[in-house]
Protein backbone atom coordinates (compact mmCIF):
# COMPACT_ATOMS: atom_id res chain seq x y z
CA UNK A 1 0.00 0.00 0.00
CA UNK A 2 1.52 3.53 -1.41
CA UNK A 3 0.41 6.63 0.72
CA UNK A 4 1.52 10.01 -0.23
CA UNK A 5 1.56 13.37 -2.98
CA UNK A 6 4.19 13.33 -6.17
CA UNK A 7 4.56 9.57 -7.03
CA UNK A 8 7.12 9.73 -9.19
CA UNK A 9 8.30 7.03 -11.04
CA UNK A 10 11.92 6.11 -10.96
CA UNK A 11 14.46 3.23 -12.52
CA UNK A 12 13.14 0.23 -11.17
CA UNK A 13 12.25 1.23 -7.81
CA UNK A 14 8.86 3.40 -7.13
CA UNK A 15 9.11 6.78 -5.12
CA UNK A 16 7.35 8.58 -3.19
CA UNK A 17 6.96 12.40 -1.65
CA UNK A 18 6.17 12.09 1.84
CA UNK A 19 6.42 15.82 2.75
CA UNK A 20 10.06 15.13 4.04
CA UNK A 21 11.67 14.66 0.51
CA UNK A 22 11.43 11.37 -1.69
CA UNK A 23 12.15 8.29 -0.33
CA UNK A 24 13.12 5.08 -2.41
CA UNK A 25 11.74 1.71 -2.08
CA UNK A 26 14.16 -1.37 -1.51
CA UNK A 27 11.68 -3.54 -4.14
CA UNK A 28 11.40 -3.97 -7.51
CA UNK A 29 7.79 -3.89 -8.38
CA UNK A 30 5.89 -2.26 -11.18
CA UNK A 31 2.66 -0.23 -10.38
CA UNK A 32 -0.34 1.01 -12.68
CA UNK A 33 -2.21 3.85 -11.97
CA UNK A 34 -5.43 5.08 -13.45
CA UNK A 35 -6.62 8.59 -12.07
CA UNK A 36 -10.43 9.02 -12.83
CA UNK A 37 -13.60 9.72 -11.17
CA UNK A 38 -16.30 6.85 -10.62
CA UNK A 39 -19.96 7.55 -9.70
CA UNK A 40 -22.02 5.74 -7.63
CA UNK A 41 -25.68 5.27 -7.95
CA UNK A 42 -28.12 5.16 -5.43
CA UNK A 43 -27.23 3.54 -2.33
CA UNK A 44 -23.54 3.33 -3.43
CA UNK A 45 -24.29 0.23 -4.74
CA UNK A 46 -20.96 -2.08 -6.30
CA UNK A 47 -23.86 -2.69 -10.10
CA UNK A 48 -24.22 0.82 -10.52
CA UNK A 49 -20.61 2.08 -10.99
CA UNK A 50 -20.33 3.84 -14.07
CA UNK A 51 -16.48 4.28 -15.55
CA UNK A 52 -15.23 7.41 -17.00
CA UNK A 53 -13.07 6.00 -19.34
CA UNK A 54 -13.30 3.13 -21.98
CA UNK A 55 -11.42 -0.26 -20.80
CA UNK A 56 -10.75 -3.49 -22.27
CA UNK A 57 -9.24 -5.89 -19.40
CA UNK A 58 -6.91 -8.94 -19.60
CA UNK A 59 -8.90 -11.88 -19.79
CA UNK A 60 -9.30 -14.24 -16.53
CA UNK A 61 -8.02 -17.08 -16.00
CA UNK A 62 -5.27 -16.52 -18.48
CA UNK A 63 -3.60 -19.25 -19.58
CA UNK A 64 -6.68 -20.44 -19.91
CA UNK A 65 -8.64 -24.21 -20.21
CA UNK A 66 -11.45 -24.36 -21.60
CA UNK A 67 -13.25 -21.00 -20.71
CA UNK A 68 -12.08 -17.20 -19.78
CA UNK A 69 -13.89 -13.88 -19.26
CA UNK A 70 -12.94 -11.12 -20.42
CA UNK A 71 -14.17 -7.46 -18.79
CA UNK A 72 -14.66 -3.74 -20.02
CA UNK A 73 -15.92 -0.70 -19.29
CA UNK A 74 -18.48 1.48 -21.09
CA UNK A 75 -18.44 5.40 -20.11
CA UNK A 76 -21.54 5.67 -22.44
CA UNK A 77 -23.84 3.72 -23.78
CA UNK A 78 -22.15 1.79 -26.98
CA UNK A 79 -22.35 -0.15 -30.24
CA UNK A 80 -20.45 -3.16 -29.11
CA UNK A 81 -18.52 -5.16 -30.42
CA UNK A 82 -16.26 -8.10 -29.10
CA UNK A 83 -14.87 -10.99 -31.19
CA UNK A 84 -11.83 -13.23 -31.22
CA UNK A 85 -9.60 -14.17 -33.81
CA UNK A 86 -6.94 -16.53 -34.37
CA UNK A 87 -3.07 -15.32 -34.72
CA UNK A 88 -3.80 -15.45 -38.87
CA UNK A 89 -6.69 -12.68 -38.09
CA UNK A 90 -9.39 -15.14 -39.16
CA UNK A 91 -12.62 -14.52 -37.41
CA UNK A 92 -13.21 -16.99 -34.72
CA UNK A 93 -16.21 -16.13 -32.91
CA UNK A 94 -18.08 -12.71 -32.41
CA UNK A 95 -19.07 -12.96 -28.53
CA UNK A 96 -20.95 -9.67 -28.69
CA UNK A 97 -22.28 -7.21 -31.06
CA UNK A 98 -25.17 -5.27 -29.82
CA UNK A 99 -25.81 -2.01 -28.24
CA UNK A 100 -25.25 -1.74 -24.47
CA UNK A 101 -25.39 0.49 -21.87
CA UNK A 102 -22.74 2.21 -19.81
CA UNK A 103 -21.03 0.43 -17.01
CA UNK A 104 -18.91 -2.74 -16.53
CA UNK A 105 -19.66 -5.23 -18.62
CA UNK A 106 -18.12 -9.26 -19.38
CA UNK A 107 -18.79 -12.07 -21.39
CA UNK A 108 -17.49 -15.80 -21.27
CA UNK A 109 -14.97 -17.34 -24.04
CA UNK A 110 -15.44 -21.09 -24.46
CA UNK A 111 -12.39 -22.84 -26.35
CA UNK A 112 -13.66 -26.05 -25.83
CA UNK A 113 -13.64 -27.12 -29.66
CA UNK A 114 -10.21 -25.39 -30.09
CA UNK A 115 -6.80 -26.23 -30.39
CA UNK A 116 -3.99 -24.64 -27.86
CA UNK A 117 -2.43 -21.39 -28.26
CA UNK A 118 -2.74 -17.61 -28.57
CA UNK A 119 -5.59 -15.77 -29.02
CA UNK A 120 -6.31 -11.84 -29.71
CA UNK A 121 -9.81 -10.74 -28.67
CA UNK A 122 -10.78 -7.16 -29.90
CA UNK A 123 -13.66 -4.60 -28.52
CA UNK A 124 -14.53 -1.84 -30.57
CA UNK A 125 -17.49 0.59 -29.02
CA UNK A 126 -17.75 4.14 -30.20
CA UNK A 127 -14.31 5.48 -30.57
CA UNK A 128 -12.64 3.18 -28.67
CA UNK A 129 -10.84 0.10 -30.05
CA UNK A 130 -8.56 -2.36 -27.90
CA UNK A 131 -7.19 -5.86 -28.18
CA UNK A 132 -5.82 -8.17 -26.03
CA UNK A 133 -4.07 -11.67 -26.26
CA UNK A 134 -4.91 -14.77 -24.22
CA UNK A 135 -3.31 -18.63 -24.32
CA UNK A 136 -5.43 -21.48 -24.38
CA UNK A 137 -3.45 -24.71 -23.17
CA UNK A 138 -5.18 -27.85 -23.41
Amino acid sequence: HITGDDLVNGVDHFFANFGAGISASPYDFFARAIFGTMQLGVNGEEGSITPTTYALRQNSPNPFNPSTVISYDLPTASEVNLSVYDLSGRLISTLVSSHQTAGRHQSSFDGSNLASGVYVYRLSANEFTGSGKMVLLK
